[in-house]
């Protein structure tokens, strides 16, 4: 092998062992960067299964509430036999204070949990009553303890919604666009295709359930150490439904009693702290944290939802009373308004009797002369 070969050889062999070293190097560090993920994913456990646990027993309480209860009339008649009667059905209000009104505050209950929502889908409307609250994992979480809190609003009647296309130059891609719109979404439609008369255009016409699917979804990001929280269809606020996604990243040193709190406000459209939470942890920079279990306070979901039932209840009493304000403020006006009009009656009787006895006054100089 003469000297030319041998170069080439050593200088094949150089590449070569520089290539393995680059592949190792490659393999070492995708390897640590999937040792560092699934550290901050495991630190991630702990609050998300905090998370689930209170989920759950807030979507079987709420579903709980909303079915009807049946209450002998001896309980009706004594207080304490229908709060014990009560604490047998729902469990959670054995834990309320006894001041409570257990009637009122049921009643309020299956008010605020018998949530509605409006959602404009194109020129048609959706209109229902959210119910079905559950927790599950999503089929496309592929971590363990990721989860959704899901609910459905579900129209009274339940006729499809029907949209129709009826523009042969671009019904194609008008049709695609809506079909996306519907998919992404999570919409649940059928197509059907007319062929129109003249043989060659047709009219396509979608008919979507008169449900809404919506999810609060619970995702550890190993990536940013953050609990991913994803809304969908659940925005606007009072009765306004919307379609889309509010994406929200939660610190897991902030999962405690405080979030499990607005998280369940948020959920019954009362005025919540959830918002504020999430604008915290967007602005500050990411630090990995391990929480300490003692930061993990138990929550007692039915003082949660007594304490939104006072809140309801105080504003109630402020419009009543700025009500009540405003209708002393209308009499005293209109007792002013007549006191005004009884003083220019007085004037206006007063100047005729002051202009009459001028009158005759006048008339009388001039019969003297």
């Amino acid at each position: 092998m003469n000297d030319c070969n041998l170069g080439i050889l050593k200088g094949l062999d150089k590449k070569y062992i520089q290539r393995q070293a680059i592949e190792t190097a490659v393999v070492k560090m995708q390897k640590k960067q999937y040792e560092d993920e699934e550290k901050r994913y495991k630190r991630l456990t702990y609050p998300l299964s905090y998370l689930n646990k209170y989920m759950t027993e807030l979507a079987r309480l709420l579903n709980s509430l909303k079915e009807e209860i049946e209450i002998p009339e001896a309980c009706m008649k004594n207080p304490d036999k229908l709060l014990d009667y009560l604490s047998s059905e729902i469990p959670d209000i054995a834990n309320l204070d006894n001041e409570i009104k257990p009637i009122e505050f049921i009643n309020w209950l299956k008010e605020g949990v018998q949530l509605s929502a409006e959602y404009q889908l194109f020129r048609e409307k959706i209109v229902g009553d959210f119910t079905n609250y559950k927790v599950e994992k999503s089929v496309d979480f592929n971590r363990r303890y990721d989860f959704s809190f899901s609910l459905e609003c579900v129209s009274k009647k339940r006729a499809d919604v029907k949209l129709t296309f009826f523009d042969f130059r671009s019904l194609d891609q008008k049709l695609t666009n809506t079909e996306l719109f519907l998919r992404d979404h999570n919409l649940d439609f059928t197509v059907s295709e007319v062929q129109c008369k003249n043989g060659r255009d047709v009219k396509a016409e979608l008919q979507v359930e008169k449900k809404v699917d919506i999810e609060f979804r619970f995702i550890g990001n190993e990536k940013t150490g953050l609990i991913d929280l994803e809304i969908r269809n659940f925005g606007g606020k009072g009765k306004k439904g919307e379609f889309g996604i509010i994406k929200l990243g939660i610190a897991p040193n902030l999962v405690n009693a405080r979030l499990v709190e607005a998280l369940a406000a948020f959920m019954l459209r009362r005025p919540s702290e959830l918002l504020k939470i999430a604008e915290v942890v967007e602005k500050e920079s990411v630090k990995l944290y391990v929480p300490k279990k003692s930061q993990f306070k138990k929550v007692n979901l039915m003082k949660v939802l007594k304490k939104l039932h006072e809140e309801n209840q105080e504003t109630s009493k402020v419009i009543e009373n700025t009500h009540k304000e405003v209708k002393k403020m209308k009499v005293k006006q209109e007792e002013t308004q007549k006191t005004v009009t009884e003083i220019h009656t007085d004037q206006k009787k007063h100047t005729s009797l002051i202009v009459g006895w001028m009158a005759s006054l006048h008339n009388r100089r001039n019969s003297s002369f």
